[in-house]
């Protein structure tokens, strides 16, 4: 069983790899695999995440959750 975070980040990462091979269309450039595209941008992909899910919320230490 997977977490709804990791859903979530699996969902995310080919949303953005679909926009990429639209990207990659309107250049004539090849498209990368999922794999590739993910490995190639592991980092960005998950700051782009962290900052879409929690960008805008603070830690609430007494509810112990981002709010």
């Amino acid at each position: 069983m997977t977490s709804k975070m990791l859903r979530d980040y699996i969902q995310f990462v080919r949303n953005m790899w679909l926009d990429n091979c639209e990207e990659r269309d309107a250049f004539n450039d090849p498209h990368l695999s999922l794999h590739e595209y993910e490995q190639n941008n592991i980092t960005f992909l998950e700051d782009c995440f962290y900052m879409k899910e929690y960008g805008g919320k603070v830690w609430n230490y007494e509810v112990g959750a981002y709010v």
